[in-house]
Order: structure tokens, then C-alpha cells, then sequence
């Protein structure tokens, strides 16, 4: 039946893929088929979600990219507050060939790294990582993330200018910039945008009222897109009782009043984390 049939189209996932492995294959069904599928969703899922890892984050519902990479980063920044050996404890398999050893000692006398090896394999030591579309560094700072983020940030801008030579209205500029400029620019920005340096933060927030400029209204700049994207997901995760963070969240929960108590963080890093700063702007909204 033709309503079962889909269409397959190779993405690339390199700039110059020149092997099958280099691309990324995605289905397009028809809405029929995908109706289908959602009603057998909504009868599978109850059935197998008592099975699932509760570190799932892919294909839950209000679960996604931020959570994860919010997770992972919560993990780091707790560690250098408290060091503690958690690899032997995961009994992970793990893929070698995509495998990459990225090591955070942030310490003035940093002590020599022995090569980490799986089944007789070394695995490439790398100074940043790209997790989910974010830039990891291994001195916890944002810069290569910035830089990256602008530079698509400027790539897009020259069509939202094109748009603008066409006459096309104020409100279908405002869309285009928010679903097309403003996601490259701001993407899981409550991830690292607490940790920005000034020097970056004033990079974007150049690009934000360019944009401004080009649209003819004034656009919402970093800092108030980060308190409020890092509100609603503080929110979303006591929302959740089954957020991988939810449990940590309520463990702040102050015995006296609906406010949250800080964590304790000895570093910088930590301090200025998504956890700490999102307490802080829950703890402000509750006093307004």
C-alpha cells in the first residue's frame, strides 16, 4: 500500500562524505503512516517504559538535547567539586572507532595522563568533543562553541537579509529569524550560556541586534533568552518525576518554604553551572 511506502534520503553528516558510513539515513512517511505510528506509541510505550535506561533521553517526551547535555555537564562540574572513580561503576560497552578520551583536570600541576586502551585499541586523546551540536572544551570555557554558533549565526543572517530585500513583512521576518537565525544562535543555550565569557557573550549578542536591525524590532538579547530558557527547564525537570535530574533537583528542596537551597560548589565552574544558576532564578521568580 502506498501509505506504508517511505522515502529514504542520505543526509551527510560531513562536509565532504566520500563513504556510505558519512551519511545519515532519514525516512520521510506519509502523515497517514505517521498517524498510524503515534496511536501504536501511545498503547507501546506504558508497556516497555518500565524498561527503558533512565538515562533515555532520545524519543521521550519532554526529554531532549539540553537534558542531555545538562546531565552530562552536571556530572563533570559535581566530580571536580568531589573526586570520585565512577568509570569502573558504568559496565559500558563501547564502540572504539567512535570512541574519543577527553580529559578535564582544570589543577595548575596537572599530573601525566596514562592512554586509555579498550580491547588493545587506543583511543584518540581530543582537547574538544562535539556532544549532540555542542563543542565540549577540556578547560570547561565556551569559546570554540561561540565560535561556531557565530559563524552560522553570520551564514544565516545573509538570508534573513535577502528576505528583507523581497519586502516581505515584519512578522514573516520575526518568524524566519526566530526559527531559522535565532536557533543556530541560541541552541541549548541553557546549557552553556551561564559559563559565557563577557567578550562571547557580547559576539552574539552583536548578532542578535544586527538582526534586530534588519527585522526593525527590538529581539530578546542572550541574557534574557538564557533566564528564561533556564527557568522553563528547571521547571520541566521537577515537572518530571522520571527526569534523569528530578531527584537531584528535590534534594534542594528547602524544608521550610517552596524555595530551593543552593548546592555546595567549591569551584567557579561549578558555581556558575546550569543547576546553581537555574536555582537562583527559581528562587528570584518565587520572591517577585
Amino acid at each position: 500500500m502506498m501509505w506504508k511506502t517511505s522515502c529514504i534520503v542520505p543526509v551527510p553528516k560531513t562536509p565532504r562524505p566520500s563513504d556510505a558510513k558519512d551519511y545519515r539515513p532519514v525516512t520521510m512517511t506519509s502523515h497517514v503512516m505517521k498517524t498510524m505510528e503515534k496511536l501504536v506509541l501511545d498503547q507501546l510505550r506504558p508497556i516497555v517504559q518500565p524498561f527503558l535506561d533512565p538515562l533515555q533521553f532520545a524519543y521521550q517526551p519532554r526529554l531532549g538535547v539540553e537534558d542531555a547535555i545538562i546531565y552530562l555537564l552536571n556530572r563533570v562540574y559535581a566530580h571536580l567539586d568531589k573526586p570520585a572513580s565512577s568509570c569502573d561503576r558504568n559496565h559500558l560497552q563501547l564502540n572504539v572507532t567512535k570512541t574519543k578520551e577527553l580529559v578535564v583536570d582544570l589543577r595548575r600541576d596537572k599530573a601525566p595522563v596514562t592512554p586509555v586502551s579498550i580491547s588493545g585499541v587506543s583511543v584518540d586523546s581530543v582537547d574538544d568533543y562535539k556532544y549532540l551540536g555542542v563543542y565540549i572544551y577540556n578547560k570547561l570555557d565556551w569559546a570554540k562553541n561561540t565560535d561556531a554558533l557565530y559563524r552560522k549565526g553570520q551564514s544565516r543572517l545573509y538570508f534573513l537579509r535577502r528576505l528583507r530585500s523581497f519586502k516581505i513583512s515584519r512578522t514573516m521576518l520575526r518568524i524566519f529569524y526566530e526559527s531559522v537565525v535565532a536557533s543556530a544562535i541560541l541552541y541549548a543555550v541553557a546549557c552553556w550560556g551561564s559559563r559565557l565569557r563577557m567578550a562571547d557573550t557580547n559576539r552574539l549578542n552583536k548578532l542578535i541586534r544586527k538582526a534586530s536591525d534588519v527585522v526593525g524590532v527590538e529581539l530578546d538579547s542572550l541574557t534574557a533568552v538564557l533566564e528564561r530558557r533556564t527557568l522553563s527547564k528547571l521547571q520541566a525537570i521537577m515537572d518530571n518525576g522520571s527526569h534523569p535530574l528530578y531527584n537531584t533537583v528535590m534534594r534542594h528542596r528547602s524544608s521550610f518554604s517552596s524555595r530551593l537551597t543552593l548546592p555546595k560548589c567549591t569551584t567557579e565552574c561549578h558555581r556558575k553551572s546550569f543547576l546553581p544558576v537555574a536555582i537562583k532564578l527559581y528562587n528570584s521568580s518565587l520572591s517577585v
